[in-house]
């Protein structure tokens, strides 16, 4: 998909070697797989908090030929692996779900080798795709000009209104059950990250800095040059993606 592609472009950016690698937020391991296939000697470990997502991840590995990526589960923020553990760490779509992100930034640095590298993407509270309820509100920047409760609201309303229209009571269902997903998971565990915010917490930790960055616009801009113009980053890039390294003692 749109983030894999991206995700493997600023990976390849990065360079350097890498043998051990860490994916952060793996869900349900479509990225990790793609990610794998770039170089078979890497050994991957995919992690995420929810065991049903790394259930899945598993089912995925087996069927695609992957068994020898390591499962972990674990908070992003307590990371249960030794320091300088990885030479290369990914993110990708997790830091704007994660309730402790500078927590997070500090683990990743203890677990990077000195010379490995952060890949990091993330959509932006004020971009396009920020509320994340694109799947039933096709409303770009949404979360920009609607409360929370009205987009609540709105979402619900859309969801009956499309189980309404089906003929099958058990879609029908499915359709209002997604609609309440989607809904927690704006509610619970959409935050509202910017690309500021991440810049602030490095430049406080004093523990990692950006190397390269890259801005994807929607659709159409995805390549735009003027997505990255510091007066409208914030608002088109749909996946603001940074390659971090250690900060140099």
């Amino acid at each position: 998909n749109e983030t894999a592609t991206g995700l493997i472009e600023v990976y390849r950016a990065a360079g350097g070697s890498v043998r051990r690698a860490l994916d952060v937020g793996c869900g349900y391991g479509g990225k990790t797989t793609r990610l794998s296939e770039l170089d078979p000697e890497v050994q991957w470990t995919a992690l995420d908090i929810s065991r049903d997502h790394l259930r899945h991840a598993g089912g995925w590995f087996g069927h695609t030929g992957h068994d020898g990526i390591h499962r972990t589960q674990a908070d992003a923020a307590r990371l249960p692996f030794g320091d300088a553990s990885f030479d290369r760490i990914v993110s990708a779509d997790a830091l704007e779900h994660l309730p402790e992100p500078e927590a997070t930034l500090r683990e990743f640095r203890r677990c990077l080798t000195a010379e490995g590298r952060i890949v990091l993407l993330f959509n932006p509270w004020s971009s396009p795709r920020g509320s994340h309820l694109g799947d039933l509100l096709a409303l770009p920047w949404c979360q920009v000009f609607f409360s929370r409760d009205a987009l609540v609201q709105a979402t619900r309303a859309e969801a009956k209104r499309r189980a309404a229209r089906l003929g099958d009571p058990d879609r029908a269902q499915r359709c209002l059950e997604h609609g309440e997903s989607l809904v927690d998971h704006f509610l619970h565990h959409v935050h509202p990250t910017r690309i500021a915010d991440l810049r602030r917490w490095l430049a406080e930790a004093g523990q990692l800095e950006v190397e390269s960055q890259r801005h994807f616009g929607p659709g159409p801009l995805r390549d735009a040059g003027f997505v990255s113009a510091g007066w409208c980053e914030e608002f088109f890039s749909a996946t603001y993606a940074a390659v971090l390294r250690p900060v140099a003692s």
